[in-house]
């Protein structure tokens, strides 16, 4: 398999999220918005999105890729709902 590193968009849309009440590891606390986004170039990409925004999710709504800082010291990528779109 041959494999090329590319640029992408980091926009892309909700296929599916859930949210997880219950702490599992102490760097996310319940509430914890778990988001699948496909991608515009096509991927899957699951990641977290800011639990403040539970009631603006719906299938097929446009997001962008963002970067957070993880309580552990180092950025992470994360979703953002994307109005420009």
């Amino acid at each position: 398999m041959e494999y090329e590193w590319r640029s992408i968009s980091g926009r892309g849309r909700i296929i599916s999220w859930t949210v997880f009440h219950r702490t599992y590891l102490p760097a996310y606390p319940a509430p914890h918005l778990v988001v699948a986004v496909q991608l515009e170039e096509g991927p899957i990409m699951v990641s977290s999105m800011n639990h403040e925004v539970v009631d603006q999710l719906r299938l097929d709504a446009p997001v962008r890729m963002i970067y957070v800082d993880h309580p552990d010291g180092y950025r992470i990528p994360s979703f953002a709902m994307d109005d420009a779109a």
